[in-house]
């Protein structure tokens, strides 16, 4: 029981520092068949622990919720995402749909989608007229 606890103390551990330096994002393509044409994409997060692996979601999902931390998760997760929107488009074009997973307790808060729907406002561009 120790051993389990000081298991979930590193993994804890790991996604605060994570949400500064190791957490990955990773953009996967949803396509249509027969065609395999790219609709949309999905927003993946991964870990990189210590030794430089990278874990899947069900090593830290559980974490990040007794933490506290799901919310700056999902929030730094919409930031990448709204920063890469223009390469997105350019690259999947503007109908491409984007999935973002937030859990379950984030989608009936008021407060929490309210900051969520903000975060999509962007800046108008240097350039726009």
């Amino acid at each position: 029981m120790e051993h389990e606890a000081l298991a979930r103390m590193k993994i804890e551990q790991s996604l605060r520092l994570a949400i500064l330096e190791t957490l990955l994002l990773r953009l996967s393509g949803q396509g249509r068949r027969p065609h395999q044409e790219i609709k949309g994409i999905e927003a993946l997060v991964r870990l990189r622990d210590d030794e430089g692996v990278i874990q899947a979601p069900g090593t830290f999902r559980q974490s990040g919720r007794r933490a506290r931390l799901i919310d700056e998760l999902t929030h730094l997760v919409l930031a990448e995402i709204v920063k890469s929107i223009d390469l997105i488009n350019e690259t999947f074009g503007h109908g491409t749909t984007i999935s973002i997973n937030c859990a379950a307790k984030q989608a009936v808060n008021p407060e929490f989608m309210h900051s969520f729907a903000l975060a999509w406002r962007r800046p108008a561009s240097p350039n726009a007229s």
